[in-house]
Parts: structure tokens; sequence; C-alpha cells
């Protein structure tokens, strides 16, 4: 083999250990959600922020924001907004982000120990004016191994 080729297949060899140190299964983590009551009531829009009951946090980055959230909501009709589900952390705080395109759900939780506690909002691009207050609930997120939620890449 050539010398060109040699240091090609070295280039390859060594993209291909980076992206296995960063797959999924290093270092995802899982949790069980409880959510509380939505207040104001979400009404007809309770589908589009229906958050699942566990979530995995993966290491698997989107090209510009966070990191992959999983899973998605289950939207009434199909729908996908780009670089979401996602998380994204700063110290102690997480921040998980759902969106369809039309209705973000974002849900901010600071770390207690191994749980993590805040609030879900509920957004929407269609406002009335004056808009008024956005429905809000509080969220735990328990640790959860992720092989027993069935939350695996």
């Amino acid at each position: 083999m050539d010398r060109h080729l040699f240091g090609v297949a070295c280039v390859l060899m060594s993209a291909l250990g980076s992206v296995h140190a960063q797959s999924p299964a290093n270092g995802a983590r899982c949790y069980r959600l409880v959510v509380g009551p939505w207040r104001p009531e979400l009404g007809n829009d309770e589908p589009y922020h229906r958050l699942p009951s566990a979530v995995r946090l993966d290491t698997l980055s989107w090209d510009a924001k966070g990191k992959h959230l999983s899973p998605t909501i289950a939207y009434p009709y199909h729908s996908s907004f780009p670089e979401t589900p996602r998380w994204e952390a700063s110290g102690d705080t997480v921040r998980l982000v759902w969106s369809n395109g039309f209705t973000p759900t974002i849900v901010t939780l600071v770390r207690h120990g191994a749980t993590l506690t805040g609030e879900a909002v509920a957004e929407s691009d269609a406002q009335p004016i004056p808009p008024p207050p956005l429905p809000r609930a509080t969220v735990t997120a328990e640790p959860l191994a992720c092989d027993s939620a069935g939350l695996r890449p």
C-alpha cells in the first residue's frame, strides 16, 4: 500500500473510532418524567404538548444545537422541526425542547442530586393579541435505567 492510501486509511480509522466513542450508548441518561397539571389547561392543544413518560438524553449532538432527545411527542399529525427533540445543559440546568414547527414544548429543569425538577411551558405560534398566559406544568425527572424503560438507541 502506498503512503497516500495508508494515510487515508489511518484518517478513516481515526474518524470511525471517534464516532464510536460518541455513540449514544456511551453516557446516555434516561429519566422518568412526572408531569403535574397544566395551568391554564391546554384544552385542544393537549396532544401537541403531551410529554412522554420517560426520556433518553443521548450523547449524539445535532449539527448546531444541543443533543438528541428521545422519544418525540406523538403529534396528532406527522410533523418535525429541525434539531428537535433536543436537550441542552448549562451548569445544573437542563433544557428539553420538542417542536413540530408550530407548538414548542420547553422543559427547564434544575439538578437536585440525581433528580431534576422544574417546569414545562407550552408555546404556540398562533397567539391572539394580547396573548393569554402560557400554560405551565411542574415536571420532575427521576433517574431511570435506559434498558428497563425500553429507551435503547
